[in-house]
């Protein structure tokens, strides 16, 4: 009976949500307290579902794949309409309730809730977790490929391997298993998938992401391996007479150093390895085993990682423009004409010697606090100027404006400053400028706690909210329990009056019939 009870209870709650489901207002925290409501009380549904919870269930269904919804532009009604959709799903698994033009609308919500969860506080956290997990052990995520849209697939790799540093990591290893999933249900979307982890983690340097795609594709290897290898084979270069003539000395192996900041215009590879031997040497001098070595009269390459090369070499996908080459160690390398090389040029600046980078912050000073070095304890005019291209670093950094990244450096730039007064350099106007940080910094993490206490607030008092909801359901539900108990006792009095009333006459019927004797 209880049972029945408690089954009763959570229909009646259902029905009461549904109804509101179906006359929302357009105020969005109306809309909310019913899809949060909505949502614990599907929560609390065990699967499977019996023919009447069904049938409760059915216009619910239909309700949150509404476009009203589904299209709504609030990012937390989209992780609540969610939500109850995987509580749905949830619930009627292994049936999913609804159909292919449904679920494609169901994918774009989740990819675009995913997307914009930086604009949602840190308290919906747990029903991201939730939706990632019921998401997986539904295999949903397969589904999206069954329905088509491998476009969505691809936003959701790179929203996981983007965000991927800014989640818990029990939501960063539900977005591993996903991401595995997809790639080894579908062997052809799951090259394209490898290309774009690739490509997407050559633009982050975040380690929580780059670790991220590096597990994904290393849970993968079995089903990526030949793919990974025909990339291989296609990126070495062409059989020529000289690369053919290497690679009959399969143990001849040649480290080529890593050019450290030779290059504007050509992006440094992360991975870099020093070598000890056959180094190319920047200076035009020769190695000590005399062999010769690309010097600044020849033109400068690019900057490259180590390479490791077992009678074959790696051709750079970059170069486009007409190769030149230059010969070293019996090698050949590919280098593109006309890449302009880095030159630290210097200026001078009221006689102090200094990078023509820093020239017009350093003049800028002088101009409005005259020769801060004047009083300069130290008299070595290089060790001086040093010092002064040290206040031009820090003038930088603070020019920049950005609070989070000046106040990283803080205990950097505060040493920084020290050196330079305890060499009588004239910076107390810098000391100044460090005090208003701080004093900007306290402001901003006060406004900070604030707009979260009120976050809080607000969910506390949605959650809140909701408890009183539920207890006034709790109590219309007793109510009606305590009505229909009520009309039983009537009832029940009303037949034991009755029953009364018939025993009182049966006795006087009895009692109406005198005793007579037979005979």
């Amino acid at each position: 009976m209880a049972y029945l009870t408690r089954g009763n209870k959570l229909q009646f709650q259902l029905m009461d949500a549904g109804n509101k489901l179906f006359h929302l207002s357009s105020s969005t925290p109306d809309i909310l307290n019913v899809l949060m409501q909505m949502e614990k009380v599907l929560s609390r549904v065990q699967p499977p579902p019996c023919q009447a919870m069904v049938e409760v269930l059915h216009p619910i269904i239909q309700a949150l794949i509404a476009e009203k919804l589904v299209r709504h532009p609030d990012v937390i009604v989209n992780i609540y309409v969610v939500c109850c959709i995987c509580e749905i799903i949830r619930i009627m698994a292994p049936n999913v309730p609804y159909n292919h033009e449904h679920m494609k609308e169901f994918f774009e919500v989740v990819v675009t809730m995913f997307e914009k969860q930086s604009s949602a506080s840190g308290g919906y956290y747990g029903n991201m977790i939730k939706v990632l997990e019921i998401l997986r052990k539904a295999r949903l995520p397969v589904m999206m490929l069954d329905v088509q849209v491998e476009g969505l697939v691809g936003r959701l790799f790179k929203q996981f391997l983007t965000s991927a540093d800014s989640n818990t990591s029990s939501t960063v290893l539900e977005m591993e298993k996903i991401m595995t999933m997809i790639i080894e249900e579908r062997e052809e979307v799951g090259r394209d998938l490898e290309a774009l982890i690739i490509t997407t983690l050559d633009k982050i340097d975040s380690p929580v992401c780059r670790q991220l795609g590096g597990k994904v594709l290393m849970n993968c290897a079995a089903k990526l391996q030949p793919r990974l290898l025909d990339m291989d084979a296609k990126e070495t270069i062409p059989s020529t007479s000289e690369t053919s003539n290497l690679r009959n000395h399969t143990t001849h192996k040649i480290k080529v150093e890593c050019l450290e900041e030779s290059i504007d215009t050509v992006q440094t590879l992360r991975h870099c390895e020093h070598a000890n031997t056959d180094r190319v040497n920047l200076q035009g001098h020769h190695t000590e085993d005399g062999k010769k070595t690309v010097s600044f009269d020849d033109p400068p390459m690019p900057s490259q990682s180590v390479a490791e090369v077992n009678g074959k070499r790696k051709r750079n996908n970059e170069q486009q423009r007409a190769p030149k080459k230059v010969m070293y160690n019996t090698m050949t390398r590919i280098i593109p004409q006309g890449v302009p090389r880095k030159v630290n040029r210097m200026t001078r600046v009221q006689g102090y010697k200094v990078k023509k980078i820093n020239a017009p912050i350093l003049e800028a000073i002088f101009k409005k606090h005259g020769d801060i070095a004047s009083d300069c304890v130290v008299k070595t005019a290089s060790v001086r100027e040093s010092i002064l291209e040290v206040v031009c670093e820090v003038v930088k950094r603070i020019q920049t404006n950005d609070i989070a990244i000046i106040i990283s450096d803080m205990e950097e730039i505060e040493m920084q400053v020290l050196d330079a007064e305890a060499t009588n350099m004239k910076v107390s106007w810098l000391r100044a400028h460090l005090e208003a940080i701080h004093k900007r910094n306290a402001a901003q993490k006060t406004s900070t706690s604030i707009v979260k206490m009120k976050a809080n607030t607000t969910l506390v008092k949605r959650a809140a909210k909701m408890d009183l909801e539920e207890r006034r359901i709790e109590l219309l539900t007793a109510q009606e329990w305590f009505e229909k108990a009520e009309k039983c006792v009537k009832v029940l009095c009303l037949v034991e009056m009755k029953l009364n009333d018939n025993i009182v006459e049966s006795e006087a019927e009895k009692d109406s019939w005198p005793e007579q004797p037979i005979l």
